[in-house]
């Protein structure tokens, strides 16, 4: 035997796994695995469980971000049919006062805005969103209320008119003037002070006596002014 030969070391047999058993060993691994998995799915779904459970017993309120959960506490304590406390708050609306009268006199002609009345003057039926106050032509014409003038001129219908505002949306109007007092836009009048006169200039109410034309306006809303002034009466006037 050669030396060569007697020194060479056997070559390794490699290790296999028995006929039968390579089936129950892949099973094996699998069944791990999808032991591992189920374990794992299980408790996540605890802990997400938990959360929700806090959030249902309040006990996390505090916690969660943009106050999202604080307004489904104050709407599930509110009473039904009750506003919160934000819907409550509105922008409280001008109220009218008492008036000075403008002028001394019958109501000729009374405020009608939710029902026509006959105008001579038209030959139709109107609405009216003033009272005609009858007073001899010349007679003086009192502010009501004290404000700012916003308007003294001649209008194409009512003729010679001045509006003063009074704030807060409410304004008194004087139409249906003989003259206009020295009144610049923007100066302030006190109530009682002249505006002018009474005459006969408006177009739209030329077939009745001599008198001044007054609305009241509220909010940017006509009212009835013989509401809120005393000693005026209406009567029906003389053809």
């Amino acid at each position: 035997m050669r030396f060569e030969e007697m020194n060479k070391k056997p070559a390794r047999r490699s290790r296999q796994v028995p006929p039968g058993q390579g089936f129950y060993l892949v099973l094996l691994i699998c069944l791990g695995i999808i032991g591992a998995t189920t374990f794992f799915a299980l408790n996540s779904g605890q802990q997400a469980e938990n959360p929700a459970a806090t959030q249902e017993n309040g006990a996390e309120a505090q916690l969660i971000p943009g106050g999202g959960l604080n307004e489904q506490v104050n709407n599930a304590t509110s009473k039904p049919g009750t506003a919160s406390p934000a819907a409550t708050v509105a922008t409280p609306k001008p109220t009218a006062v008492k008036l000075t009268v403008p002028v001394q006199g019958d109501i000729v002609f009374d405020y009608s805005t939710d029902k026509l009345v006959y105008s001579k003057t038209l030959n139709e039926w109107t609405t009216h969103a003033g009272i005609d106050i009858a007073a001899k032509t010349g007679t003086t014409v009192k502010a009501a209320l004290t404000g700012v003038v916003e308007k003294a001129g001649k209008d194409a219908q009512m003729g010679y008119m001045v509006v003063l505002s009074h704030g807060d949306g409410s304004k008194t109007v004087y139409a249906n003037l003989g003259k206009i007092d020295d009144l610049k836009s923007g100066q302030t009048v006190q109530a009682g002070d002249a505006v002018g006169t009474v005459g006969a200039s408006a177009i739209a109410e030329s077939e009745e006596l001599p008198h001044l034309h007054f609305e009241y306006i509220v909010g940017g809303k006509y009212v009835d002014p013989k509401k809120f002034v005393t000693g005026l009466k209406t009567i029906e006037p003389t053809p």
